[in-house]
């Protein structure tokens, strides 16, 4: 894990400051956590992170794709059951859909191990450069 001082100076470098502003510790620990799972992953942090803020404003219970009160996306990364489902069993990871970690565990081996990982986020990550 990087030293919580580090890790603010590197956040501040490229987050919104509204972003920085309303950071909790479990934000700042999902943070280091996905800033670390990136570097292991050997992609872009910066743009893991990115892409992580976009999708949910870091809100572990953050929904998405609502229709009529149901909505399909869910978590941090926005997955739904179905794909998370296939890709936690493509890579063998063992997790929760709505655990943070677990998403950021699976986000970061499928932009590393697919070609066009990324695009799986396609709106937040098609401005983004892994």
């Amino acid at each position: 894990m990087m030293p919580i001082a580090i890790l603010l100076s590197f956040l501040v470098s490229f987050l919104p400051s509204s972003t920085i502003g309303n950071l909790s510790n479990e934000h700042i620990d999902l943070l280091n956590y996905a800033y670390v799972r990136s570097v292991d992953a050997g992609i872009n942090s910066i743009s893991f992170i990115k892409l992580i803020n976009c999708e949910s404003k870091l809100e572990k219970l953050a929904k998405g794709d609502c229709e009529e009160g149901k909505c399909v996306s869910q978590g941090i990364l926005q997955f739904q059951k179905p794909t998370y489902d296939m890709f936690a069993k493509k890579y063998e990871l063992v997790g929760s859909w709505l655990s943070p970690y677990s998403q950021i565990n699976l986000a970061a081996a499928i932009i590393s191990r697919e070609k066009n990982g990324w695009k799986n986020w396609l709106n937040c990550g098609k401005n983004l450069k892994f």
